[in-house]
């Protein structure tokens, strides 16, 4: 047998007049048919496949209050079918797999409802589908709940559902067919093939499955099947199908050409001549392929995209008489259908018990919003959730699933994962509760993870995969695109950091991968979780390893240490990536958008030196103190200006508490804020700390560079305690030199050098300072110059305002005093002496402010005194609002004399014990005479 492929032709012409995919009006039928001779059988081959769980026209990551509005779904598509029916006495309905997989409402009934007859297949027998051929994610959920539901799927018909055939030649008993012995006989007995008969025409339709299954899943999950190949498999029965048929349609979810263990079609034609049309899942294609076979005739293979986006149809013209055969294949958008009314009402209660009985659960709160900026170029607190949720759940945590291997007890040390979402949304979790069905959104696959063993090699190779995503912007910024963004990999781990420059050649891009302060070596070994998409070459990260030095097989048993399928046999699928992290947020109740992964991107301009120093000390005062670390990098390179440093730090205890460093910049030594943590908050046990010098064009520096890293030690740690602190991989982001060119820059001869300090706590009170400080910084920060601009004679700078005469220098130098661990009281107290006397009102002149600066400096003394330590807490108080008020009286510009007075004589009025007024108040004149002399030196300008 073989019949002409007739007027193919006009299948080429019309792939060439319109796209890929055809759009359907919606509006109702194709043109009748006009009459043909009778001799001429029209068949029409309609055929969906990767429907992933979308039955029903929602968008599960909405609200329910969307149900059953979203552009897409079975209930949709099912209005294309009843037309073409309306219009074609013979219509093959197919579907190609992967049908159940993908949303909650097939989700749950699948795990939680084993009693009522599943949706999906309820659906397939409603609409009338011929044959069911399944998809490897069919076996996702075990043979239990996969029997069941083909089980259902072939039974008899009923007057509302027809029995649907299930086929799959390549799937074999494994009881008596193995790689040397084959008795063809089938899984479950499932026909290799079935027979329609159209008018008199014969129409073959062979089912093939995915052969890779057994790569995919756990063996529990495919328990009783012999993969075929599945070219072997039509050959065996290529000849008895010519015999039977006038038409051979292959129904296959082994797709194309995307994976030569896994897509066999396009091999399978070009070895054989008998097949007339394929309709191929798998690999969500939108399009009609043209493939010869080995007479050169072409076979188009219909790929009908994915979530009931579109349907193939087919329509074959068959001449009884002649045998030729006309095929006419297209992909029709079937988006935006009407519904199908009948098929919304026979899935209407399963959809509304999905939202209440399972989607609206709440599994807690968030107490702050994740957000979905920066996904791909910086760390972020949802990515941290997800792999700290798989490091939680993917091992035997419970000691039960493998008693018999210990081994598997413990969690891994680091995790692999992609945003799994396009970063569009501004919060990924927003503050407020979490619904079960929010898990949908958050992890859009129905993963499970391995822990698996890697190497450093491995780890760092895979990190170099996933920098080939990161693209650079119009402006140079780094930046990955929505679509990259599930194929691009962080790796997070207490104590592990990397640092990737996107501007590097592909290949060598990861410049610094650290592992608690050390460099990962090549040989070391990790623990890690990733997910089994990933671990059976999905989105081709093992495939770059093996193209790079690596030796990694895929799903190499060898490397698990444990797999959550082993939960999610236990009957509730407690190992699948959604139920994990619902599970996780069950047990914390509350989660918090914290980020702790420290991995950054760098451009061409950083520099890395690596090494490491250690420090130990003997701690020998057991007050609350600081410990102050010297840092010297020697051998800068000529004119060189720096935009930032960046270096890890990592210790052996959490005794200390990084506050600050200091830094030099203009030849001042400054405490720097700069630090990616909040100030004072007390740190893990290693971290990365970033230093950015505050300008563009960087600082010029001289040969030597001295960071004094400042630690607070706690009052716990006890007199002798030993110390040991390491710090490593010091980056310096190193822009043009002076001369404008840049400069290859040579590390190798820079060092390291330490000298380790230790200063006492000082007990003094700054927040007088402080207030002071605060008020005139908001007037220089927000004055207007309204006439001149002077020096007086030792060089200080006067700002003559609308609101007074301020003295810059004077709050720089208050600044200082304040950010200076080591100032003490007396220094303070100066600091804010100078800083009174450096402002002064416009209006000063005509108030007398003696009495209340007196009244002032009576207070501050007596304050920093024994005697007010004695002071009940209520009078205290009472002390410290006066002070406050006379303060504010002093720097208002538009002060009385009135209120001057009142606020000296609230201060005098106020109780005070043991020292002598008289001795105060001198003190007290001694300072009116500093605040007198800067008094005089201002009034020139007014």
């Amino acid at each position: 047998m073989k019949k002409v492929l007739a007027l193919i032709l006009s299948l080429a012409m019309v792939l060439c007049l319109i796209p890929a995919v055809a759009t359907a009006t919606g509006e109702g039928n194709p043109v009748t048919p006009q009459e043909e001779p009778t001799n001429l059988v029209e068949i029409k081959v309609l055929g969906t496949s990767d429907i992933h769980g979308q039955l029903f026209a929602t968008d599960y990551t909405a609200d329910a209050a969307s149900s059953g509005t979203y552009r897409r779904g079975l209930t949709r598509l099912s209005t294309y079918v009843n037309e073409q029916r309306a219009a074609y006495d013979n219509v093959l309905l197919m579907d190609t797999g992967d049908l159940v997989q993908g949303t909650p409402l097939t989700y749950y009934y699948a795990f939680y409802q084993e009693t009522v007859d599943d949706p999906a297949m309820k659906a397939l027998r409603t609409m009338g589908y011929d044959i069911f051929v399944p998809g490897n994610h069919e076996f996702n959920y075990g043979m239990t709940i996969l029997q069941r539901q083909l089980n259902y799927l072939t039974s008899a018909a009923t007057e509302t559902e027809a029995q649907v055939a299930v086929s799959c030649a390549n799937y074999l008993a494994d009881e008596t067919n193995n790689d040397d012995t084959k008795d063809w006989a089938t899984w479950n007995g499932y026909a290799p093939y079935i027979i329609k008969e159209y008018d008199g025409v014969k129409v073959a339709i062979m089912g093939i499955g995915n052969p890779n299954v057994a790569k995919w899943d756990v063996p529990a999950n495919w328990d009783g099947i012999y993969f075929a190949n599945p070219i072997e498999t039509y050959l065996h029965y290529e000849a008895e199908m010519v015999a039977a048929a006038d038409i051979i349609i292959i129904a296959s979810h082994s797709g194309i050409n995307s994976d030569e263990d896994s897509d066999y079609m396009e091999r399978l034609i070009q070895q054989t001549n008998t097949i007339d049309l394929v309709y191929a899942g798998h690999e969500h294609f939108n399009k009609v392929t043209e493939i010869e076979n080995s007479d050169g005739d072409i076979v188009p293979v219909v790929s009908p995209y994915t979530k009931c986006r579109a349907i193939g149809d087919t329509l074959l013209t068959y001449n009884t008489e002649t045998g030729e055969l006309t095929v006419d294949a297209k992909v029709v958008n079937t988006e935006n259908l009407e519904l199908d009314e009948a098929l919304v009402e026979v899935l209407k209660p399963y959809e509304t018990a999905t939202w209440e009985n399972y989607m609206n659960e709440v599994l807690g709160t968030a107490d702050g919003a994740f957000s979905a900026l920066n996904l791909g170029t910086a760390p972020s607190a949802f990515m941290d959730l997800i792999n700290a949720v798989q490091i939680w759940g993917a091992y035997d945590n419970t000691g039960e699933n493998t008693p018999d291997d210990p081994s598997d007890d413990r969690p891994a040390q680091l995790s692999i994962s992609a945003p799994l979402t396009s970063g569009d949304a501004t919060e990924l979790i927003p503050e407020g509760e979490i619904k079960l069905g929010d898990m949908f959104r958050l992890y859009r696959y129905e993963n499970w993870f391995y822990q698996i063993t890697m190497s450093g090699k491995e780890v760092k190779t895979w990190l170099e995969f996933a920098a080939t995503k990161i693209q650079t912007d119009a402006n140079g910024n780094p930046t990955v695109s929505s679509g990259d963004l599930t194929y691009y990999d962080v790796i997070y781990g207490a104590g592990f950091s990397y640092v990737i420059d996107y501007t590097a050649e592909a290949g060598s891009r990861v410049i610094s991968m650290t592992y608690f302060g050390s460099e990962v070596l090549d040989d070391d070994e990790f623990t890690v979780v990733i997910n089994n998409y990933r671990y059976n070459g999905g989105g081709n990260y093992v495939a770059y390893l093996n193209e790079n030095g690596c030796e990694f097989i895929a799903n190499d048993e060898d490397r698990i240490i444990y797999s959550t399928q082993y939960d999610m046999m236990q009957g509730e699928d407690k190992g699948q990536a959604r139920n994990l992290l619902a599970d996780y947020i069950r047990e914390q109740e509350v989660i918090s958008p914290i980020i702790t992964s420290t991995w950054r991107l760098v451009s061409n301009a950083d520099f890395i030196l690596s090494g490491e120093q250690g420090l130990e000390i003997d701690y020998e005062h057991d007050d609350d103190g600081y410990l102050l670390w010297d840092v010297r990098l020697s051998e800068l390179p000529e004119n060189t200006a720096l935009t930032s440093l960046q270096f890890d730090l990592a210790w052996d205890n959490t005794e200390l508490e990084l506050v600050g460093y200091i830094a030099p910049v203009d030849n001042n030594r400054i405490i720097s804020p700069e630090i990616n943590t909040d100030k004072g908050e007390e740190l893990t046990t290693a971290s990365e700390l970033y230093y950015a010098f505050g300008s563009e064009v960087g600082v010029l520096f001289p040969d030597d560079v001295v960071l004094t890293l400042m630690f607070k030690v706690k009052d716990a740690v006890a007199d002798g305690t030993q110390m040991d602190i390491a710090i490593s991989n010091f980056r310096l982001s190193i822009v043009e030199p002076i001369d404008g060119v840049m400069a290859d820059v040579d590390m190798t001869n820079m060092q390291f050098a330490t000298v380790d300090g230790y200063i006492t706590a000082q007990n003094v009170d700054k927040s007088q300072l402080q207030a002071l400080y605060n008020a005139d910084s908001a007037l220089y920060n927000s004055a207007t110059i309204t006439d001149d601009l002077g020096t007086v004679e030792d060089g200080t700078m006067i700002l003559s305002t609308a609101e007074g005469i301020i003295d810059a220098n004077a709050l720089a130098a208050a600044l200082a005093v304040l950010n200076d661990p080591t100032a003490t009281q007396a220094e303070v107290d100066a600091a804010y002496a100078a800083l009174l006397a450096a402002f002064i009102a416009p209006h000063e002149h005509s108030v007398d402010t003696t009495l209340l600066e007196l009244a002032i400096a009576y207070a501050l003394e007596f304050m920093d005194s024994a005697e007010f330590d004695k002071c009940s807490d209520e009078l205290q108080k009472e002390w410290e609002d006066a002070l406050a008020a006379a303060l504010a009286v002093l720097a208002d510009p538009d002060k009385t004399q009135n209120e001057c007075t009142a606020a000296a004589e609230l201060i005098y009025s106020l109780e005070k014990t043991g020292e002598s007024a008289v001795v105060i108040v001198f003190a007290g004149i001694t300072l009116l005479a500093v605040l007198g002399l800067g008094y005089s030196v201002r009034r020139r300008f007014n």
